[in-house]
């Protein structure tokens, strides 16, 4: 007996969903007004404050606390410390070689500046003054190698003869020197007192010739070149 084969049932077709087209423009954000920057300097731009009222972690406060200032005494270490006898050169010597120097420097004949840490600021500031006067007069620059004259000068040397020291406190010299120019006496006395670690010019006076004492000292002047 034959047989009829039936078609396969059709499936319903799916609903068709519009869909509007994609745009063509590429994206873009939108237009916003144009600020103009305030100018350096300008009084519009205005600046909030910080909160600094707050604790920090450490427990300080945020806010800087303003210091007060103080006068400080020379017992906190700050002013000149004297120094004992111990710690210090023999003042002989030492005030030799100083005077020497002083004398030049008040002919001219040695810059004034090389002596600015061995004197009182006065004294040295007194000895710029005249030094620079006899530098003016002199118009001649240091011979190299013959302390106390300039060269072309004419003028003699200043020669130190003697000096005698004495020790009225701790750290505290006095020192009397005959010096020589041109064959003439120069009396000099000096102070020095120890501070700062090192001697300190405090007084320097200088009897020119002439003077009663400086005179008195001519005749003393073989004796004093012999010791």
């Amino acid at each position: 007996m034959p047989t009829a084969t039936l078609p396969a049932p059709r499936r319903a077709a799916a609903p068709l969903v519009l869909v509007p087209a994609p745009r063509a423009e590429a994206p873009f954000d939108p237009v916003l007004p144009v600020v103009p920057e305030p100018r350096r300097g300008s009084h519009d731009a205005v600046q909030d404050p910080l909160p600094l009222t707050f604790t920090l972690p450490s427990g300080l406060p945020a806010a800087p606390v303003v210091e007060r200032l103080r006068v400080v005494d020379d017992e906190d270490g700050w002013g000149p410390r004297t120094t004992p006898r111990a710690d210090l050169p023999d003042p002989g010597p030492w005030a030799q070689r100083l005077a020497q120097a002083v004398l030049e420097a008040q002919a001219g004949h040695r810059p004034a500046g090389q002596l600015v840490r061995w004197l009182r600021e006065d004294l040295a500031a007194e000895l710029r003054r005249r030094s620079a006067l006899a530098a003016r007069s002199t118009g001649t620059p240091t011979t190299p190698g013959v302390p106390g004259v300039a060269a072309g000068s004419g003028r003699a040397p200043v020669r130190v003869r003697s000096v005698h020291v004495s020790e009225p406190a701790d750290g505290v010299a006095e020192v009397s020197a005959v010096a020589t120019r041109a064959g003439r006496a120069l009396a000099v006395a000096m102070r020095l007192e120890g501070l700062n670690g090192r001697w300190l010019c405090t007084s320097f006076d200088v009897l020119e010739p002439g003077s009663a004492y400086a005179a008195g000292l001519e005749d003393q002047l073989p004796a004093a070149s012999a010791g």
